[in-house]
């Protein structure tokens, strides 16, 4: 688990290792760690979610994760396009 601690970002936009990431949250034991990961995911959830394979882990994120990180992915991802919509307002 601590190879992967501050390398979620990047392993998420990995074509192999946005597998990984979903294989750790969906199979770790270690809470703590678990919890790690998803801080490190949601702190990046604008490039995440427009990268090809980033979309994924954030896709699992919402499918499998705990209530609690649903909710904070759902309210950071409604931020986000209320952002993206505002720029295509302004071209």
């Amino acid at each position: 688990m601590q190879d992967i601690k501050g390398s979620v970002v990047s392993l998420s936009t990995h074509p192999y290792g946005c597998r990984v990431v979903q294989r750790v949250l969906e199979h770790c034991t270690i809470n703590d760690a678990k919890e790690h990961i998803r801080k490190e995911i949601l702190r990046s959830t604008a490039p995440l979610a427009t990268d090809q394979y980033g979309n994924y882990v954030i896709q699992h994120m919402l499918e499998h994760g705990p209530a609690s990180a649903r909710y904070a992915f759902q309210c950071k991802l409604c931020l986000v396009l209320g952002q993206m919509h505002m720029l295509r307002v302004r071209l």
